[in-house]
């Protein structure tokens, strides 16, 4: 495939993905089976597959990982910065819901942190907390949203890639942290700027926006927050851990014919058969 793409001069990536359907075998890492959107986009076709998992000992922590999510104040900080200059420069060709649903994302990111920095400026000798999901909308007041319409507003749009692009665009020249409209101080004022500009990581809103979208979607007796302080509050962080991921793979086994764990040892998938299978 790569050496007829390169005589093609076309991307065998793409290729590959429009073939999928119709092969009889298809190797792909963990992550593009058990995530559902990447599976989605992938287009892998679970109906009347047999899956076979190789080196099963690590589909466990790997199911964590997927479904797990967390960000710390400096990604959110720079979401902040991305999301607010972006509104600034197109605030006069956007429509008004657009708008009104950046702003509910502004309050959002505004709601966040300030809780991080609350807990920050109160921490103790107790570094790590754990909070119910439930519990953390209610506190922030995050519970007045309607996030089944928000998060219908962000995929429909693709406003992350919109504002990703335009992010990307503005790195080489030098970040400025827009000031809010309001008259409250903004959350990140008190914080060294050059701090939030140190991140590599571009898109930081696409971040935020994925954990928005995880605290939608995790159900709340199966999951946490963890509220991680350290000694500088950009490096302090709020992370979803899933208890009972297991439970994702549902669909996987109601699609396909069959589902074959391979691997030196089972023991650390005990819980999963036991519960799941």
């Amino acid at each position: 495939m790569f050496n007829l793409g390169k005589k093609m001069q076309s991307c065998p990536y793409y290729a590959s993905k429009k073939l999928a359907p119709f092969v009889d075998v298809i190797c792909i890492p963990y992550i593009c089976l058990l995530h559902d959107k990447t599976r989605e986009q992938l287009k892998i076709p679970l109906k009347n597959s047999i899956i076979i998992v190789d080196e099963c000992h690590n589909f466990m922590e790997a199911l964590y990982q997927i479904y797990s999510f967390s960000l710390t104040y400096r990604h959110l900080a720079q979401a902040f910065s991305q999301i607010t200059a972006y509104k600034e420069k197109f605030k006069k060709r956007l429509k008004q819901k657009t708008l009104l649903y950046i702003d509910q994302i502004v309050r959002l990111l505004n709601s966040v942190m300030t809780f991080l920095k609350e807990k920050h400026k109160a921490k103790g000798s107790e570094n790590q907390s754990s909070h119910q999901l439930i519990d953390f909308l209610i506190d922030l007041k995050l519970d007045k949203y309607d996030f089944f319409k928000l998060e219908a507003f962000i995929q429909d749009s693709q406003i992350s890639k919109k504002i990703l692009g335009y992010s990307e665009k503005q790195a080489s020249t030098q970040t400025q942290i827009p000031k809010t409209e309001s008259s409250r101080p903004s959350p990140i004022d008190e914080v060294n700027i050059e701090e939030i500009k140190a991140t590599k990581d571009v898109a930081t809103l696409e971040r935020f926006l994925e954990f928005l979208i995880a605290l939608i979607r995790s159900n709340d007796s199966d999951s946490r927050l963890i509220v991680t302080l350290s000694d500088k509050i950009v490096d302090s962080s709020l992370k979803i851990v899933n208890m009972e991921p297991a439970r994702y793979i549902d669909n996987i086994l109601k699609e396909c014919i069959s589902m074959i764990f391979a691997g030196g040892t089972l023991q650390p998938v005990h819980f999963l058969f036991v519960s799941h299978i």
